[in-house]
C-alpha cells in the first residue's frame, strides 16, 4: 500500500508555484464572498508556504501528504460556499407572481405592511408585488395564468396605465433581485410597488384588455 501512495504522489506532485496558483485561481472565483476571500485566502496561502517549506526536498509521501491536504482544504471551501450561496427558486427566467391564486390582493398588502413594520423589506416588496399582481388579475387587467412573471406584468401593465410604466419596470427588476436572493431590499422599494398597487386600484386604465 505504501508503494501504490508513492506512485499516486508523483503522478499528482505539482511543483509548488503550480499548486499555489491552483488554489488562488479556485478562490479567484466570483462566487466567494469577497470578505471570506481576503481572510480564508490569507491563511491558506501561510497555510501552503509552510507545508511547501517542509515538503521540499522531503519524501514523497510526506509532499503527498501536503498536497492531499490542500485538497481538502479547497474542498472545504468549496462546500462553505455552497451553503452560503442565495439560493434560486426558479433556474431561469423571471419569479412567478401568482403563487397561490387563492390569496386576496388584500391579503397580500396585509402580509407586505406587517413584513415592512417587523423590517423585513425582501418579503414586503415580494408580497406588495404580489399583491398588484392579483389585484390587476381581479380587475380584468391581466389574464390570470400559471408562471406570470413581475416582467411581464410591467410590460402588460404599462400601456394601460402610462404613467406607471417606468416605476413598474424598475420595481419587476428589483423584485426578481430580490426573490432569487442575490439583493436585499430596502423598505422603500416595497412602499413604491405598494403605492404602484394603490394606483391600480384607484386609477382608470387607458386601454382595455384584449382576450
Amino acid at each position: 500500500m505504501h508503494s501504490s501512495l508513492l506512485v499516486v504522489a508523483a503522478a499528482l506532485r505539482p511543483d509548488p508555484p503550480t499548486a499555489r496558483s491552483w488554489l488562488d485561481d479556485e478562490l479567484s472565483r466570483a462566487e466567494y464572498r469577497q470578505g471570506l476571500l481576503e481572510r480564508f485566502q490569507g491563511w491558506l496561502a501561510d497555510v501552503w508556504d509552510r507545508l511547501t517549506q517542509g515538503a521540499l526536498g522531503a519524501h514523497p509521501f510526506s509532499a503527498a501528504a501536503a498536497i492531499g491536504l490542500t485538497v481538502l482544504l479547497v474542498v472545504v471551501v468549496a462546500l462553505l460556499v455552497v451553503r452560503v450561496r442565495p439560493e434560486t427558486r426558479y433556474a431561469a427566467g423571471s419569479a412567478p407572481l401568482l403563487a397561490d391564486a387563492s390569496v386576496s390582493p388584500e391579503q397580500h398588502r396585509a402580509e407586505a405592511e406587517a413584513a415592512l413594520a417587523a423590517g423585513d423589506a425582501d418579503r414586503a416588496l415580494v408580497e406588495a408585488f404580489r399583491a398588484l399582481a392579483s389585484r390587476s388579475v381581479a380587475r380584468g387587467l391581466l389574464v390570470e395564468r400559471p408562471g406570470l412573471t413581475a416582467h411581464e406584468l410591467a410590460a402588460e401593465l404599462g400601456p394601460r396605465f402610462p404613467e406607471l410604466a417606468e416605476p413598474l419596470a424598475a420595481s419587476a427588476d428589483r423584485f426578481d433581485r430580490v426573490f432569487y436572493g442575490r439583493f436585499t431590499a430596502a423598505p422603500d422599494d416595497a412602499r413604491r410597488v405598494l403605492e404602484l398597487d394603490e394606483a391600480v386600484r384607484r386609477g382608470r386604465p387607458a386601454t382595455a384588455v384584449t382576450r
